[in-house]
C-alpha cells in the first residue's frame, strides 16, 4: 500500500528589524480586491492551476493569468476566502507542489505564492558562466532566484567554461557567486571554506542562451558572523535572501559561522533568516524559532523556543482535526497561522495548507477536509490523495 506522510511543525517567528522585502501587506479594508502573485524561482509567472473560494461554503472558481497576477473581489459576508494553487516541479515525471491557503479579508490584500521548479519554461532560457585561468584550483557556487544554482570545481582547465546555472527562466534577480579554494588531497580535490563573493544586482536573463565572463578581481572578500545557542540539542541554520529573492545557502564555512555581506555589496533589500532548530524524533516534534534581520550582529545568541505542550492534530479520510489554542509561551507572540504539509510516499506530490486565525475563527475544535475540485477545467485527479493514510507524523506552525 502506498503511504502518505503528514507533518505539522511547531514554528515561532520573531520579526526583529524586519526588512521590507517580506511581501505581506496586512490591511482592514474588507472591500478591496484580493491580488495573488505567483512566483517561479523568484520570477513573477503564471502557474499550472489556480482557483479561489469566496467564503467557507462558496463555490470554487478557476482563475487564469498570463502574467502571474490573479485578482478576485471577495463578497462573502464573513470575509473568508481560500486559494488552491498548483505548479509542476519537473517535466520528466509528474511532480507537483500544491498550496491551499485560507485567509480572511481583515488580514491580507496581496498574497505572494512562491514555487520552485526544475520544469522547463516557455520561453526557455540558459545562462552559461565562463571563468578565466585565475580560477584554477578554486570552486564556485552560483545562485539566481529561488532554486537556480550551479556548483563548479576547477581542478582542470577544461572545466572553466560553459558552466550552466540550472533552473533559470526569463526574468530579473540578483546573481550571486561564492568562491573558495580547492585543496589537493593527492588522489582527489576537496573544497575549502568560502572566502569571496560576487554580486550582480538586477541581473536579467533573457530568452535563449547567454554567457557571462567572470574575472577574479570582481570578487570581494566575505565577512562572517557567528550564531549559536546554549540550548541542548539545538542548532542554528541561516540562509540569505540577496535582494529578497536570491536564496543563498552557505554551509561551506566553519561551525556556527555564516556569511555576512561586506558593506560595499549591501542592499536594503537583503534579508537574513536565522533559525533555531530542535528535532525530537522520538516524539515526532520539531521546534523552530525564526528571526528575520536586515543586518545581523557579529555575534548572535538565540535561546528562544516555542512550547511543546500541545495536543497533536490527527488526520483521517483526507481530513484534519485539531483542538486550539496553541500557546507558544513566548512574550509578545501569538498564534497567527496553522500550517500543515502532506506528501505521498515517493514525494512526487506535496500539499501545503495554511489556515489563518481570521479564517478559523473561535471554536473548541477544528475540522478541515481537503477540497476536491474535479468540476473545474484543468483539474488533475492526482491532486487529491487517493490512498488511505496509514503512516504520518505531526508538526505545528505559528
Amino acid at each position: 500500500m502506498r503511504k502518505l506522510g503528514i507533518f505539522l511543525l511547531i514554528l515561532t517567528v520573531g520579526l526583529i528589524f524586519v526588512s521590507c522585502t517580506i511581501p505581506i501587506d496586512w490591511f482592514n479594508d474588507e472591500n478591496e480586491d484580493i491580488i495573488i502573485k505567483t512566483f517561479l524561482n523568484g520570477n513573477l509567472q503564471q502557474i499550472e492551476f489556480l482557483a479561489y473560494q469566496d467564503g467557507k461554503d462558496g463555490r470554487w472558481e478557476k482563475l487564469d493569468s498570463t502574467t502571474g497576477i490573479y485578482t478576485f473581489k471577495p463578497e462573502a459576508d464573513d470575509g473568508n476566502y481560500s486559494i488552491y494553487a498548483v505548479n509542476e516541479i519537473q517535466n520528466n515525471e509528474p511532480m507537483y507542489e500544491i498550496k491551499i491557503m485560507n485567509f480572511n479579508t481583515s488580514e491580507l490584500s496581496e498574497i505572494p505564492i512562491n514555487f520552485y521548479t526544475y520544469a522547463s519554461t516557455s520561453p526557455e532560457a540558459t545562462l552559461m558562466l565562463n571563468f578565466n585561468n585565475d580560477f584554477l584550483e578554486k570552486w564556485t557556487g552560483a545562485y539566481w532566484g529561488g532554486k537556480c544554482h550551479g556548483f563548479y570545481d576547477f581542478d582542470n582547465p577544461a572545466y572553466l567554461t560553459n558552466n550552466e546555472v540550472y533552473g533559470v527562466m526569463p526574468g530579473t534577480n540578483d546573481l550571486v557567486i561564492l568562491l573558495g579554494d580547492l585543496i589537493n588531497r593527492g588522489n582527489y580535490w576537496s573544497r575549502d571554506f568560502i572566502n569571496k563573493i560576487f554580486i550582480e544586482r538586477g541581473f536579467t536573463i533573457s530568452e535563449g542562451e547567454q554567457e557571462l565572463d567572470l574575472l577574479l578581481n570582481e570578487f570581494v572578500d566575505i565577512e562572517t558572523f557567528v550564531a549559536t545557542s546554549t540550548i541542548a540539542d539545538a542548532y542554528i541554520e541561516s540562509n540569505l535572501l540577496v535582494g529578497g529573492t536570491t536564496n543563498v545557502f552557505t554551509w561551506e564555512l566553519p561551525e556556527d559561522h555564516f556569511i555576512k555581506l561586506p558593506a560595499s555589496l549591501k542592499s536594503d533589500k537583503d534579508l537574513y533568516i536565522l533559525s533555531l532548530v530542535n528535532n525530537d524524533y522520538s516524539n515526532n516534534i520539531s521546534r523552530l524559532f525564526k528571526i528575520y534581520k536586515s543586518n545581523p550582529n557579529d555575534y548572535e545568541i538565540i535561546n528562544v523556543f516555542p512550547a511543546d505542550n500541545w495536543e497533536k492534530p490527527t488526520f483521517a479520510n483526507n481530513t484534519f482535526y485539531w483542538t486550539p489554542p496553541y500557546d507558544p509561551n513566548i512574550t509578545g507572540h501569538r498564534m497567527r497561522f496553522y500550517e500543515a504539509s502532506l506528501n505521498n510516499d515517493d514525494y512526487t506530490i506535496n500539499w501545503t495548507f495554511l489556515f489563518s486565525n481570521g479564517w478559523l475563527g473561535e471554536a473548541d475544535s477544528y475540522e478541515y477536509e481537503l477540497p476536491k475540485l474535479n468540476n473545474l477545467a484543468g483539474w488533475n485527479d492526482l491532486w487529491y490523495p487517493q490512498e488511505p493514510i496509514d503512516s504520518y507524523q505531526f508538526f505545528l506552525t505559528q
